[in-house]
């Protein structure tokens, strides 16, 4: 069920880090990462480096990663 609970929570945020993910799900980092590997592998999502984070803080030499929902 887990599984299904990220593809819906990602799937509504559009993205997010891992820790955010993790968080949200109450779950583990190495366990949801594993979980979007599923997903990526599926081509629903995808890893991505993100520029900026939302708190408007851009620094170049530490960019976060997020996770984006690409599919249907």
């Amino acid at each position: 069920m887990i599984l299904r609970d990220l593809k819906v929570h990602l799937r509504t945020r559009g993205e997010a880090t891992l820790s955010d993910l993790a968080r949200d799900l109450d779950s583990a980092p190495e366990a949801v990462e594993t979980m979007l590997d599923h997903w990526i592998r599926r081509g629903q999502a995808e890893k991505r480096m993100g520029a900026c984070h939302k708190s408007g803080c851009c620094c170049a030499t530490k960019q976060a990663t997020v996770y984006a929902w690409v599919g249907k």
